[in-house]
């Protein structure tokens, strides 16, 4: 594309986009590519979050330095964990036959 490389990665924006759609189609995991800017821990922990936000399912990694900050953006918060669980709960007890009286 000869676009400029940026953190907030603007002029890829459709093209990230529509893999996520690719991906979802097809039932597939989808990860985000590197960050090659080993140095750049505020950019990799930005870029980590934007990735999370547009609903990537993890991060390609190169260097230990980018495993804490890459858990950090893809861990579920505890209350969307918890509501999951109530999701979940519920589908569970639709499945179940009611108890005969």
């Amino acid at each position: 594309m000869r676009c400029a490389l940026s953190v907030d990665r603007a002029p890829l924006i459709t093209a990230l986009t529509m893999s996520l759609m690719a991906a979802r189609a097809h039932r597939i995991a989808i990860l985000d590519g590197v960050f090659n800017e080993i140095a750049d821990a505020e950019g990799f922990a930005r870029q980590c979050a934007q990735a999370a936000a547009f609903g990537f399912d993890g991060k390609s990694l190169i260097h230990p330095s980018q495993v804490g900050p890459a858990n950090a953006a893809f861990t579920p918060d505890p209350a969307a964990v918890a509501w999951a669980r109530v999701v979940v709960g519920a589908f569970e007890r639709r499945r179940t036959p009611a108890a005969a009286c």
